[in-house]
């Protein structure tokens, strides 16, 4: 593994998987909920 690439493609793979678990592992906001409501604020 001495050229970029090498380095570059499982990186470009680890961001992208840790991109959807995060995306699909968050709270999930109610369907009543707007930008103004609190209810998804932790405090």
């Amino acid at each position: 593994m001495s050229d970029w690439q090498s380095w570059a493609a499982p990186a470009v793979v680890i961001v992208t998987v840790a991109i959807l678990l995060w995306r699909n592992l968050r709270p999930a906001k109610e369907a009543s909920c707007d930008e103004e409501c609190d209810c998804g604020k932790k405090e």
